[in-house]
């Protein structure tokens, strides 16, 4: 595998001499490209966001990774992230503050990974969230659902979707088989694994990724729980001097996906709703979808996008970024 840096992005070659390579994320934006392995034997993970490297693997060992996940950031007076931590495929994990109540984005991928949270938002004093709201299904939004406070509130989609992934088994065999019936993709099953160690590693124990989260258990402490409450269409939530308007936009990235908008704000957390699908259709965009996702944002009057894997930026830069998707040729044709 090698890696070559261009003019302004990231090229990621790889050899195709078997079939335990496969591209997860198509590269050829500046967003982001993941190369993974099919098979869990070799343990190789790098992901790509922008011109930065992460490379790691499934023995925890952390080759580069540029981490800013300790930080709880503030947006506005009402509105505040913590940064994703592309290590362990934690997304950002969002919080409005209301005068009455106040609003998470994402329960996380771990009851660790929600301590983090309310850690920071303590240590902020910022009161803990009344709602959890949840974007989509996926683990890394998902795993940290039972360890949250207040009420946890998602798509009915995402609720139909949780009660499914709730009844799966986390052994290797069980991954495995995941694997092979198309249930799961390599990338998540690598992170999960990297997120419940079965146990650290000889030498290992003082590594900071172990060290940092004390309440990290092995896959056996997985617990997939569904929301108290599951809405359709739209939902708005009176917080108390700003509103919350959650909205189920489905999407390119997965059917079930929720945006939340804080009018008062002019700000839009996006979760994973401007990505590709990596479940169903071999990382690609659906243009349908796609086109779908554009006018909805397009309707909507913000000036920020806090995405659930990258920085927060401008509208102009998430609606400019998906007209490129939009534009790029289908594959093969």
């Amino acid at each position: 595998m090698m890696f070559d840096k261009g003019t302004d992005r990231l090229c990621i070659l790889f050899y195709k001499g078997t079939d335990r390579l496969r591209i997860l994320f198509h590269k050829g934006t500046d967003r982001f490209c993941i190369v993974s392995l099919d098979k869990i034997n070799l343990p190789f993970c790098c992901v790509t966001k922008r011109d930065r490297l992460f490379l790691t693997d499934m023995n925890r060992k952390e080759i580069s990774m540029n981490d800013d996940s300790q930080k709880l950031n503030r947006l506005t007076s009402r509105i505040f992230w913590l940064a994703h931590d592309d290590q362990f495929d934690r997304p950002i994990l969002g919080y409005v503050r209301g005068d009455r109540f106040s609003l998470a984005i994402d329960a996380g991928n771990s009851a660790a990974h929600a301590a983090r949270f309310a850690e920071c938002l303590d240590a902020e004093k910022l009161p803990c969230p009344t709602f959890t709201v949840i974007t989509h299904w996926h683990w890394d939004h998902t795993f940290g659902m039972h360890a949250v406070p207040g009420m946890t509130i998602a798509s009915r989609g995402t609720d139909q979707m949780l009660r499914k992934v709730a009844t799966w088994n986390w052994t290797d065999d069980a991954m495995n088989a995941r694997l092979v019936n198309g249930e799961d993709i390599a990338f998540c099953d690598a992170c999960i694994r990297l997120e419940y160690p079965d146990q650290p590693h000889t030498g290992e124990e003082n590594h900071p990724s172990v060290m940092k989260d004390p309440l990290q258990r092995d896959r056996s402490t997985i617990r997939v729980v569904p929301p108290i409450m599951a809405f359709e269409g739209t939902l708005t939530l009176d917080l108390g001097g700003v509103h919350a308007v959650l909205i189920h936009v489905g999407g390119p990235h997965s059917s079930d996906s929720v945006i939340i908008y804080i009018p008062e704000e002019k700000a839009l957390f996006l979760g994973d709703a401007d990505g590709a699908d990596h479940y169903f259709n071999n990382g690609c965009y659906d243009k349908e979808k796609l086109t779908a996702l554009l006018h909805a944002l397009e309707s909507l009057d913000f000036t920020h996008t806090l995405p659930g894997h990258d920085e927060p930026e401008t509208k102009g830069k998430t609606i400019a970024f998906l007209m490129e998707e939009l534009a790029r040729p289908t594959s093969g044709t």
